[in-house]
């Protein structure tokens, strides 16, 4: 499985990318400091899965989203952010553009859970 985690926040960009593959021996980490990096990534590669930051400088985790929705239909689409109040994440919704919601906020076994309750709806 390829997933792709798009965060402008580089710590949380390094822990996801040291959490998930600890937790899955099978996943190919691929890794965007930005929107556009995401946006430049999907169009080139073939991904399983992204999980994206909703608050990002110039092209936002939505519009990430709905790109891959776009170009990669079959990819899933997971909403990491502090911000579960934020009108984006309602928009995420209603548009049908997220498979799934992560809040930053939790703590890493928390985090882990989810990640791990990702996983067995991918399975």
């Amino acid at each position: 499985m390829k997933i792709l985690v798009v965060d402008d926040e580089k710590n949380v960009l390094l822990s996801l990318s040291r959490i998930i593959p600890q937790q899955w021996a099978d996943v190919t980490m691929l890794r965007a400091l930005s929107g556009e990096e995401a946006i430049h990534l999907i169009d080139k590669v073939v991904i399983d899965a992204v999980i994206t930051d909703l608050r990002m400088y110039n092209v936002d985790g939505l519009e990430v989203l709905r790109h891959v929705k776009k170009v990669q239909p079959n990819a899933r689409r997971v909403l990491f952010t502090a911000f579960s109040g934020d009108p984006g994440v309602k928009e995420a919704i209603e548009s049908d553009v997220i498979d799934f919601l992560i809040k930053k906020g939790d703590r890493k076994n928390e985090i882990l859970q989810s990640l791990e309750d990702l996983w067995i709806l991918w399975k």
